[in-house]
């Protein structure tokens, strides 16, 4: 009798980052959450004011064509209103 063949590991998350909003042009790519999180948050002070980020979380098709597919969304950020401070909603 053969042993069950094991399932592939699953690949390691993708996150993409959009700075969105009038004048928001800032975007990234990353394996790491935490990497995409300063990105954002340092993003955000340099873009005008009304620009908020969505983090994604992405994965390459299984074609390999270079294409992200969005698998949900991570995080949504925005300054506060005093401008000093980065809200985060996960």
């Amino acid at each position: 009798m053969r042993a069950p063949s094991r399932l592939p590991d699953p690949p390691p998350p993708i996150y993409t980052w959009d700075i969105v909003g009038e004048g928001g042009s800032e975007a990234g790519v990353t394996r790491d959450h935490d990497r995409a999180r300063d990105a954002v948050e340092a993003a955000l002070h340099r873009a005008p004011e009304g620009c908020m980020a969505v983090v994604r979380r992405v994965e390459l098709p299984p074609s390999g064509r270079s294409i992200y597919i969005p698998v949900g969304n991570a995080a949504l950020a925005w300054l506060t209103g005093e401008g000093d401070a980065v809200l985060w909603a996960e």
